[in-house]
């Protein structure tokens, strides 16, 4: 029997189209949760400067936009837009806006909380 990595999972792009991770497969992904509204959203500048430097080298780098911490990713995907990539002038990929944790977290998130229960998101 195979084990599930994190290679098996999938996440919707802003634009609706897929990300899958398993063509990330044998690369190093930096999977980080971002909010528009957050004090540590200034991050965006640190990690465009992390993708543009290394994804020639493999690496990926996924912002996953979440609402679940003090309600500090409100807006929709226009405003997910203007922040990061207007704002932030932020070329990596991003994820539709999705729950990171409870019992509507997404499929990635909850496979995570039962591979590392110390580490997971509350």
């Amino acid at each position: 029997m195979s084990r599930v990595t994190a290679y098996a999972f999938t996440f919707k792009a802003l634009d609706g189209t897929d990300i899958l991770l398993a063509s990330y497969a044998g690369h190093p992904i930096l999977l980080v949760n971002t909010a528009s509204l957050c004090g540590y959203t200034p991050q965006y500048t640190g990690l465009q400067a992390l993708w543009t430097r290394y994804r020639g080298k493999g690496l990926m780098v996924l912002a996953v936009p979440s609402n679940d911490f003090g309600g500090q990713e409100p807006g929709g995907v226009s405003e997910i837009e203007k922040t990061a990539q207007g704002d932030y002038h932020v070329t990596f990929p991003l994820t539709e806006k999705v729950a990171v944790k409870g019992p509507d977290a997404h499929p990635f998130y909850k496979w995570a909380a039962q591979e590392r229960p110390l580490e997971a998101p509350h």
